[in-house]
């Protein structure tokens, strides 16, 4: 008896929706995701200021670092400084927190360093030298060391007799 199976692209035949379904939910899916995004990047829009000041507190050289490299780019080539400012201004909330996670990564970096430079050369504490009498510790006599038993040369086959 022979089986005889068919491949069929497409899905159910029996589903009215067909493909039709699938791409309707996949557009579903975009849309719910751009809506998240843009609630996200709202959120994001709110939140920078804050994110900013904690960047300058941490480490303020990250934001004139960042600020030196756009007029860089605008000293070299005034395309790319105006595309690097408008994309900088466009995705702020982005450019603030990768900002606030290089000022982070940072200051990690220096604890690490100081935290090597202490382990290498090790900590100076200040201390004052107290005078002390010393006085010599008495020990009790060593018993049985004194008459140590002698040797006797062993050999291999001494040792299983």
């Amino acid at each position: 008896m022979e089986t005889h199976r068919t491949w069929r692209m497409g899905g159910n035949p029996g589903n009215p929706l067909g493909s039709i379904g699938s791409l309707i939910i996949a557009v579903l899916f975009i849309v719910g995701l751009f809506w998240f995004l843009q609630f996200l990047f709202r959120l994001l829009w709110i939140i920078m200021p804050a994110v900013l000041i904690a960047t300058a507190i941490i480490d303020y050289k990250v934001i004139l670092g960042y600020l030196g490299w756009i007029g860089k780019l605008f000293q070299r080539s005034l395309l790319s400084g105006l595309i690097a400012g408008g994309l900088t201004i466009v995705g702020a909330p982005l450019v603030s927190l990768f900002l606030l996670g290089r000022a982070l990564l940072g200051r990690k970096v220096k604890q690490f360093e100081a935290e090597a430079t202490r382990r290498e050369q090790g900590e100076f504490v200040e201390y004052e030298e107290v005078e002390e009498e010393e006085t010599p510790i008495e020990l009790p006599p060593l018993i049985g060391l004194h008459n140590p038993r002698p040797r006797t040369r062993t050999t291999m086959k001494t040792c299983f007799e």
